[in-house]
């Protein structure tokens, strides 16, 4: 009989010799390292369960809780609150004339006018022409008539048109002005002047912005009760300057105890940017 191992080279009888001396250490690494593999299988599959089970425990609680949004409460939590509207104040200045203002206050933070028109009704039925407004977020301001034809003495406010604006932009909301030095100095101490007076205030415009036609609204006060309206406008007002703006009365004026000056500048229209 023909020997097998004859064919066989060095090499390999090496090879199957120490595979026969080590046999018994191949088959116990090969026992270890499925061992391991079996334990890791094991682990990724409690894992998965585990991880299963959590998403499982999400879903049904998704699913049992309602996930629409109630669109009727959010938009009444987030409009905005309505005006707070003083009744109109008729000011007789002679010659048929009359001054009338109401003073408006937007209690929004988030919110301002873009636009409001606006006029007046008038003893007799008759009404102002209509003109328009607007109200900065968190602006106290008020609406004028000046100079009206009517007989007589009473007046109430008539808002033609509100649009609302959303304000998300904080340039829109602060104008950068200081008002201060609010002095009123009768007709009796100013030379070529028998009734009236008028009224000296300063304005600082410590923004980085420069206006044009910026508008201010006077009124004189005595005790609580508005006794004078007025209204003067700049060409301009320049950023980090100051200006000392005057406006007189000429109708006889009680004791004037206070002055109220409100800048009047719309930041929701872009032309008024210098």
């Amino acid at each position: 009989m023909d020997n097998p191992t004859q064919n066989l080279s060095d090499k390999q009888l090496k090879r199957a010799y120490w595979y026969l001396l080590h046999k018994k250490e191949i088959k116990k690494i090969g026992l270890i390292v499925l061992i391991v593999l079996d334990i890791i299988l094991v682990l990724w599959a409690v894992i998965g369960l585990v991880k299963f089970l959590n998403n499982y425990s999400e879903l049904d609680r998704l699913t049992t809780t309602p996930s629409y949004i109630d669109w009727e409460t959010y938009h009444k939590e987030n409009q905005p609150k309505d005006l707070i509207i003083s009744a109109a104040r008729a000011i007789k200045i002679g010659d048929g004339k009359t001054d009338i203002g109401v003073e408006v206050n937007n209690i929004n933070s988030e919110w301002g006018v873009f636009k409001l028109s606006y006029q007046f009704a008038l003893a007799g039925g008759e009404v102002t022409p209509i003109q328009e407004a607007f109200l900065l977020p968190n602006e106290q301001k008020y609406l004028l008539a000046l100079g009206v034809d009517t007989i007589g003495t009473t007046a109430a406010l008539q808002i033609i048109d509100l649009d609302w604006t959303r304000v998300v932009d904080d340039s829109q909301r602060s104008l950068g002005l200081t008002i201060s030095n609010e002095e009123f100095t009768p007709a009796s101490r100013i030379d070529g002047q028998d009734l009236g007076g008028q009224a000296n205030f300063r304005v600082e415009n410590g923004s980085s912005l420069s206006y044009y036609d910026p508008g201010f609204i006077i009124v004189l006060y005595s005790g609580s009760k508005e006794i004078g309206f007025n209204y003067i406008r700049l060409t301009s007002l320049d950023s980090l300057t100051t200006r000392e703006l005057t406006v007189s009365w000429g109708h006889s004026l009680p004791n004037v105890t206070a002055i109220k000056v409100m800048p009047n500048i719309n930041l929701f229209d872009p032309s008024i940017i210098k």
